[in-house]
């Protein structure tokens, strides 16, 4: 069992590739019942886990699949296989059933939060767009009346009563505007001139390079390039000839006018607009969310994984687990063992330099030596402790010794102290670093 989810996965890329020619493979992972397997599976899920979640970055609501991935499912049931009681592998079940139906709540729930803000949206909408139509009405049948009649444009406060006179006046506005509102944000407006009592207005659109120009009401928009917009610039010209500028300046004005004059137009669009809208929010105001379909499922699953968790852990915390607890580690105890480093049965060539050995052997026999000595150590000591209870249940509270003679104590472990000097009580805890080993 290797300790890095990535080996898994590897090994299994060896097989899950391109180019494979069975349709179907089997993936056995082996595991012994009651080994230290478990605390393995267990390692390597929890950094699996940790490994795809930073992968991931984030989880949304609509998610429904594992977080951490398959690899790490896999691993949190190889773990529970592996302690040999069916009740962990029913634990990983029901976490893995419960954080899918979690998933899946929380898009019910969300959905239901879209739908809400979607509605006070809508009747946000609805409100600004009556506004406008009862602002536009009256200028859109204005407009309607005007029809073709020349446009009364009025820039800086003078009035042009003729296109030609008018149109350069107001593209050396829109170009004062568009210059003004460099480095101003896109929704900055500026009154570029007056027409037929509207004001238009200007807003630069500095991601493109365009002056959008608009009414003061509710209107269509005319984008106007940095390019057309500087090609209004008064040019000189050959004796009779009309300069450029002065076409793409009437050129101008008339997108303005056709602004004005669409205005009939532009208030049927917006009239349809506001139907269309308030279709939509009655549609979605007739529709009734429904309740979440696994709601039964989900409770029924979140009370037996809690009340499965909780007498785990109980039984886990009761005194024939402590018992089997405190024996395993009388087993390791006398056999010299401690928790610690695997890789002391495996040293890196750095590890046995660090502690002065020519390659991994030597460091392995020093590691058994002090094994030994531990476990010498210890039968020694357990041997004391029975003697010593044995003669303390007569009760007088005194145990003899042929060293010592009769010892007055309260206890074996008194006892021990007494009979093992203390010269004799350092070097048993010190005796690894004879070998070379830092307990």
């Amino acid at each position: 069992m290797p300790w890095r989810p990535a080996d898994l996965e590897q090994r299994e890329g060896r097989i899950i590739r391109q180019g494979n020619q069975n349709a179907t493979v089997e993936i056995l992972n082996y595991v012994t019942e009651g080994s230290y397997d478990t605390v393995m599976w267990q390692k390597v899920e929890a950094k699996a886990l940790f490994i795809e979640q930073v992968k991931r970055k984030d989880i949304t609501s609509e998610e429904v699949e594992d977080v951490g991935g398959e690899m790490t499912a896999a691993a949190a049931e190889t773990k529970a296989i592996a302690t040999g009681d069916p009740r962990y592998i029913r634990q990983v079940q029901l976490q893995d059933e419960v954080k899918k139906l979690d998933a899946l709540e929380r898009a019910h729930y969300e959905a239901g939060m879209r739908r809400d803000r979607e509605l006070k949206r809508m009747a946000r909408d609805i409100a600004r767009t009556r506004e406008q139509l009862d602002i536009l009405a009256p200028v859109a049948q204005a407009a309607a009346k005007r029809g073709e009649r020349p446009a009364a444009v009025q820039v800086d406060g003078r009035g042009y009563a003729e296109r030609k006179d008018a149109a350069e006046p107001f593209a050396a506005a829109a170009r004062a505007t568009f210059d003004a509102l460099r480095n101003r944000p896109s929704y900055e407006q500026r009154p570029v001139a007056t027409i037929n009592g509207l004001t238009v207005v200007g807003r630069r659109d500095n991601l493109n390079g365009k002056l959008v120009l608009a009414l003061d009401v509710a209107s269509a928009e005319a984008s106007i390039t940095q390019a057309d917009l500087y090609a209004t610039i008064p040019t000189l010209s050959l004796q009779g000839a009309e300069p450029v500028s002065s076409a793409k300046s009437r050129g101008l004005l008339q997108r303005v006018e056709n602004i004005y004059k669409d205005l009939p137009n532009h208030h049927t669009r917006l009239t349809r607009h506001l139907d269309m809208l308030e279709s939509e929010l009655d549609a979605l105001t007739n529709a009734e969310p429904e309740e979440f379909e696994h709601r039964d499922a989900l409770a029924q699953k979140r009370e037996e994984l809690t009340t499965l968790t909780s007498l785990l852990r109980l039984e886990s915390q009761s005194e024939a687990a402590q018992a089997a607890a405190a024996a395993a580690e009388q087993r390791m105890r006398a056999a010299g063992r401690q928790p610690g480093w695997s890789l002391h049965l495996n040293p890196t060539p750095a590890l046995c330099a660090e502690h002065g050995y020519p390659d991994a052997d030597s460091y392995r026999f020093a590691y058994r030596m002090a094994e030994s000595a531990r476990a010498a150590e210890y039968r020694k000591h357990d041997a004391i402790v029975e003697r010593a209870d044995a003669e303390l249940s007569a009760g007088d509270g005194f145990v003899h010794d042929e060293e010592f003679g009769w010892l007055l104590t309260a206890s074996a472990d008194d006892a021990v102290e007494q009979i093992m000097d203390e010269d004799e009580i350092e070097a048993s805890r010190n005796r690894d670093q004879g070998y070379g080993m830092s307990l």
